[in-house]
């Protein structure tokens, strides 16, 4: 495998430099095998200490049990959501084509909408869905697209907030945004934000149960489908995510 590039010189005259990747792309795909591999072994332990946990709190009477078991399902359900979230990219990463149909997203917007109900009225954040518009696209796909950055908006919001989910068209491409009131996002992490487990702040995000994923994913989708996506904020009053899917 090789990356090629070529300059132009004056007087008609022209540079070709040819790279060998090879080894670089095997590294690569070993590391992505190794990444789905190992994600696929840890579900089948954490779904047995997951149902032992479930069977101990429901099979106690003691408040102290309950109460530790409370948090083992807790801590639980959060591996179980980052070993999901590493499994997604493994499969985006994996370079098959997409098997597209026509998926109306302001509907999937809507569901996203509706299945974030419970987390957004845990925030006392009120999010909205306008819009329409089509995209040609794995449905599952734009279900994860839109689902991570709509619960991205509600986590990092304060109480009171708003988060806006728009659908639209402009110059005959069909656009998603993704806009909040939140606490925006720092000018120096804003070109790291859609790297894997990058985390602005370590701390609020552990507490508030993100993956450090959900962009990365978001970023990935969008290399499937050859969107553009803009990243917008700050600090203080909100963040905006476009993306703009090719006609």
């Amino acid at each position: 495998i090789y990356m090629t590039s070529v300059k132009m010189l004056e007087r008609g005259y022209a540079v070709i430099v040819m790279t060998d990747i090879t080894a670089v792309k095997n590294s690569e795909k070993t590391r992505s095998e190794f990444f789905a591999n190992a994600s696929h072994e840890l579900k089948t332990p954490l779904t047995a200490i997951k149902g032992f946990n479930d069977i101990i709190s429901l099979s106690t009477t003691d408040e102290k049990t309950k109460e530790l078991s409370a948090k083992i399902a807790k801590e639980t359900d959060r591996i179980v959501l980052l070993i999901n979230d590493m499994l997604n990219l493994s499969n985006l990463e994996a370079e098959r084509s997409p098997i597209k149909e026509r998926v109306d997203l302001f509907k999937v917007c809507e569901d996203v909408k509706e299945s974030l109900s419970s987390l957004a009225e845990q925030k006392k954040v009120t999010v909205e869905v306008s819009g329409s518009g089509v995209i040609e696209a794995e449905k599952e796909h734009a279900v994860e697209l839109v689902k991570n950055l709509a619960e991205n908006a509600v986590r990092y919001n304060e109480a009171g907030g708003h988060v806006w989910v728009n659908v639209g068209k402009i110059g005959g491409k069909t656009v998603l945004t993704v806009k909040d009131d939140g606490i925006g996002i720092e000018d120096k992490d804003k070109e790291r934000i859609f790297e894997r487990f990058y985390r602005v702040d370590k701390s609020r995000s552990r507490e508030m149960g993100g993956t450090g994923l959900g962009l990365a994913i978001v970023k990935h989708i969008c290399a499937v489908y050859n969107a553009d996506l803009k990243l917008e904020s700050k600090i203080g009053e909100g963040t905006t995510v476009t993306i703009s899917f090719p006609e």
